[in-house]
Parts: C-alpha cells; structure tokens; sequence
C-alpha cells in the first residue's frame, strides 16, 4: 500500500494519518506542493502528479493558501485535477481544511471567506449521515476538534455533510464512497498544533481575544479525545485504502 501526500505547508504533515499507513505496514510519499520537493528526491523539481500512477491513496493537507490562490500558487488547479483523478479511479482521497477547500473546488462547489477566523478545540456534530459512515460511525458523536481557518466552501452537489458545527457548517462531507473532506485538523498531534501557534501567531491576529493565553488549557481538555477520534478515523481511512487496493489487485 503507497499513499500520496500533498503537503501545502512544510509544518503540515500527515501526522496520525502517516502513522496508520506505517502501522498497516504501509508507506507514504510526501510532496510539499509550493516547493516542488518531494521525499524520494528533495534535490530535484517534482510538480503535482496529472494522475495516480501507482499510488493507491491520496492525501491532500492545510496550508496557509486560500483554493483559489492560483496566481500565487499556480499547481492548485492541477492538485484540483489530481483529486478528481483519484476518485474517478476508485483509490480513496481525504482533503484535510485546505485540502477539504480543494476537495469542493474540484467538485465545483464556490469557497468564500468566513466573517471570522476559527481557531481553537471547536465542538462539532455528526449528522444521521455522519452516524450512518462507516468511517464515524460508532465514534464520538460530538468531538471537539482542532481548527484553524477563515475560508469555508459551498457544498458540492451531491456530496453528503457528515459533521457540522455552529461557526462553519460545513466540516466533514463525503462525495461517493472513496472522497472524504475534513475542515478541521484532526492529522496534528499536539507538538505540531504548538508549533503552529508559536510559528504562525502573526496568522492569526483576529483570534478571540485570550486564545493565546488560554491554548494550553484546550490543549489539556481535549487532546486526548481528539486524539482518539483521529486515530480511530485514521485506521478507518487506511482499511479503505487497502481495501480498494486489494480490490483492484483481483479485479
């Protein structure tokens, strides 16, 4: 099992989400999209793949981007493109907030800017359909999981929202059975979400105030259900993935 990851951040990696691939014997390549690098050879230019190849999973993560940013970075309509081709082949995709931004784009649906930023332990909801996934389904029905965004989206037609909340709606959607979009960040460990706000504080000027001051304290509260949900989500996640691999393999 080889996944593809998409990295639009170098501090965004895949975190649980590459430790499920690993613990299923798994390996997973990582791209970091706004530098052309990529792990096999970081010296040389590697730009976003036009289709699968031999990968049998895609990952597409955060950064600090808007989807739509494609006078400054000019490869976002080809992972676009990339994400659709995974689908279309039947190998499984997950889009984590901007890679859930992207995931909408490719399906056409508008993105737009948020009247505030969303940042911090956020409380969410599944819906009948998220309860009904077999990916959530028998997980906690009301996480409090790690945002950092002020750009949401549209959803795609036909898509199904799978986990809401009050601030943004639009937090978990499936399009299929293979396409899967988070807004949150359920891939960080809690070493990346302190490096995300000692790095990118300036990022995030609008917080409300005493998030700051207050982060550890949501850090205490909630990391370990969080993290429980996410790794449960991420062997989830990983299954499909070996499994559609198997059944592509037979067919």
């Amino acid at each position: 099992m080889r996944v593809l990851t998409i990295l639009n951040n170098r501090h965004a990696p895949a975190g649980y989400f590459g430790t499920a691939i690993l613990k299923r014997g798994g390996y997973y390549d990582s791209l970091l999209a706004p530098e052309a690098s990529h792990s096999l050879d970081p010296t040389a230019t590697t730009e976003v793949p036009e289709a699968p190849g031999d990968y049998d999973g895609l990952i597409v993560l955060g950064g600090l981007m808007r989807a739509t940013d494609d006078a400054e970075h000019p490869y976002l309509p080809r992972l676009a493109a990339l994400i659709r081709s995974f689908e279309a082949e039947g190998r499984p995709v997950l889009g984590i907030c901007l890679g859930a931004q992207l995931m909408a784009r490719a399906w056409g649906a508008d993105g737009w800017r948020m009247p505030s930023l969303e940042i911090g332990f956020t409380p969410l909801r599944t819906t009948p359909a998220g309860l009904a996934d077999p990916l959530l389904r028998g997980l906690d029905p009301q996480p409090a999981l790690m945002q950092w965004h002020v750009d949401s989206f549209d959803l795609p037609e036909g898509a199904e929202l799978l986990m809401t909340g009050t601030a943004c709606a639009n937090q978990a959607f499936r399009i299929g059975h293979l396409a899967y979009g988070l807004q949150f960040h359920c891939e960080a460990p809690v070493d990346s979400l302190r490096q995300w706000v000692m790095t990118y504080a300036h990022h995030a000027e609008d917080a409300p105030a005493g998030f700051f001051e207050h982060f550890d304290a949501q850090v205490r509260q909630h990391h370990l259900g969080a993290r429980r949900w996410a790794e449960s989500f991420a062997d989830r996640w990983v299954d499909l993935v070996a499994t559609t691999r198997r059944q592509r393999q037979a067919a």
